[in-house]
C-alpha cells in the first residue's frame, strides 16, 4: 500500500520562532508545509518544544531527527527507541548548559510493514482518527488538568482546570524522569477515505471537534484543509505555534 502524507508547522501570530517540529517519514520540517507519497514502514510525528524550558526548538527538532532514522520491528522496539532519544536529549543538555532541561512532547503514528498503525504519545499533542464520517480522539492528554479530572480531584476541590490545562506531566528530555509512553491502538488498518491527524495543542486547544470535523470532511485538498484548521485556531485566539500532520491512503 502507498500512503499520502501531509504536514504543516508555523510559528503563529504571537510567537517569534517555532518550537514545534514535524516528521513526515524521513523529512524533518521546522517551518512550512510538505506533502509526499510514501510506502511503509514509516513514522509521522508532531513534536512540541515545552514552553518555559530551555531550547524547546532544539529538543523538538533533535527528537524528530533521531526518529527519522529509527528502525523498529515491534512496538516494544519503538518504545525503546524513544527512551534512547530521551537519554540522548538529557546527555546533550548535560554537555551544553544552554540546552540543559530541554524538553518536547511527542505524538507519533507508525505504520509498519504490515500496514498496521501504532500510535504513541508523550505530553499533550493529540492524534485523531477520521473514519466513516466521524472524528474520534486516539490519545489522552498527559496534562495536569487531565489527571485532576480522572482522579476526581478537580470536582472534589472545585479546581479551575483552565489553570492546569497546559501543564504537562510527561515529556521527552526531562532529566528528572523518564517519559510515560502511552500506546494507543486504532483497532484496524487505514482504509480508503480514512485519515489520521496529529496536531500540537496550539491547534487542538482552539478548535472544537465540530469545526475540526466540518473541515476534515470537506472536499478540499489535504494541505488546504490544514490551512483552514490553522486559520480557525488562530481566529479563535491561539497564541502558540501550530502543527498538523495527516496520513491517508494514496
Amino acid at each position: 500500500m502507498k500512503y499520502f502524507i501531509t504536514g504543516t508547522t508555523v510559528s503563529g501570530n504571537h510567537r517569534s520562532h517555532n518550537e514545534d517540529c514535524i516528521l513526515l517519514g524521513e523529512s524533518v520540517i521546522t517551518n512550512g508545509s510538505k506533502e509526499a507519497f510514501i510506502f511503509p514502514p514509516f513514522i509521522c510525528a508532531v513534536c512540541d518544544g515545552v514552553g518555559g524550558e530551555n531550547a524547546g526548538e532544539v529538543a523538538s527538532k533533535t527528537t524528530a531527527e533521531l526518529l527519522s532514522s529509527s528502525e523498529y520491528q515491534t512496538v516494544s522496539e519503538l518504545k525503546s527507541c524513544i527512551f534512547d532519544i530521551h537519554d540522548r536529549l538529557v546527555s546533550i543538555g548535560k554537555q551544553k548548559s544552554e540546552l540543559f532541561n530541554m524538553q518536547t512532547t511527542l505524538c507519533l503514528v507508525a505504520i509498519d510493514k504490515y500496514n498496521t498503525p501504532h500510535c504513541l504519545n508523550i505530553g499533550d499533542s493529540r492524534a485523531y482518527f477520521y473514519k466513516n464520517g466521524n472524528l474520534s480522539r486516539i490519545t489522552t492528554d498527559q496534562s495536569l488538568a487531565q489527571y485532576l479530572t480522572e482522579t476526581g480531584k478537580a470536582e472534589k476541590f472545585g479546581i479551575d482546570l483552565r489553570s492546569y490545562k497546559n501543564v504537562i506531566i510527561s515529556s521527552v528530555g526531562n532529566p528528572k524522569q523518564y517519559p510515560m509512553v502511552d500506546l494507543f491502538s486504532l483497532g484496524e488498518s487505514i482504509n480508503e477515505n480514512d485519515m489520521i491527524i496529529i496536531c500540537s495543542d496550539g491547534v487542538s486547544d482552539h478548535i472544537s471537534d465540530e469545526d475540526f470535523l466540518d473541515i476534515i470532511s470537506g472536499d478540499e485538498k489535504a494541505l488546504t484543509k490544514q490551512q483552514l484548521i490553522i486559520d480557525k485556531a488562530l481566529s479563535n485566539g491561539s497564541r502558540d505555534n501550530l502543527s498538523l500532520v495527516t496520513i491517508q491512503l494514496a
